[in-house]
């Protein structure tokens, strides 16, 4: 009868140890879904398409919004990048792509505007610049009514941003 009694208490004491184990496990499983569903996701966001001819379309609502600024309301933004498709290419030209941003500025005020540089930066959603570099572009002078094309480019593949900050060139 001893023997059977230690069975039966060794037993139990298994599974009871068993059934800590899991409760312990399933408990660690939640923590780490909650702090998986709290923590930022390590994927991008993907804001452009690739056309047929290679070329990059930016495809941010955001960016795409019209803006105003000193009095200028700029409209039909457009970003595309082209990105070298050679080796030869990218070595000779030392280039990782290249941006262009297009766009109609018009002077919708009574008085004349512009006559000015401005900086573009591309920034991510939550309005962080994703380069170091700018688009500088010139703003010639509007008089009240008038329209122009916004048209430049930098150096980079830039065409990811979420949205655009546009702030006067500074002169030295």
């Amino acid at each position: 009868m001893g023997n059977k009694r230690k069975l039966i208490i060794i037993g139990i004491a298994l599974s009871i140890l068993i059934i800590v184990v899991v409760i312990f496990a399933f408990l660690i499983k939640i923590s780490d879904q909650k702090s998986d569903s709290n923590s930022t996701s390590s994927v991008p966001n993907i804001y452009f398409t690739t056309l047929a001819d290679g070329t990059k379309l930016n495809t941010s609502p955001k960016l795409k919004m019209s803006k105003q600024f000193e009095g200028l309301d700029i409209t039909g933004i457009q970003v595309t990048a082209i990105i070298p498709t050679s080796t030869d290419e990218a070595k000779n030209s030392m280039i990782k792509g290249r941006t262009e941003i297009l766009a109609t500025i018009t002077n919708n005020t009574t008085e004349t505007l512009g006559g000015y540089g401005v900086n573009i930066t591309f920034v991510d959603d939550k309005g962080n610049p994703i380069s170091k570099s700018k688009a500088y572009v010139e703003i010639i002078e509007l008089a009240p009514g008038e329209s122009t094309q916004l048209n430049g480019g930098i150096t980079e593949n830039l065409v990811n941003a979420y949205d655009i900050k546009i702030e006067k060139a500074i002169n030295d």
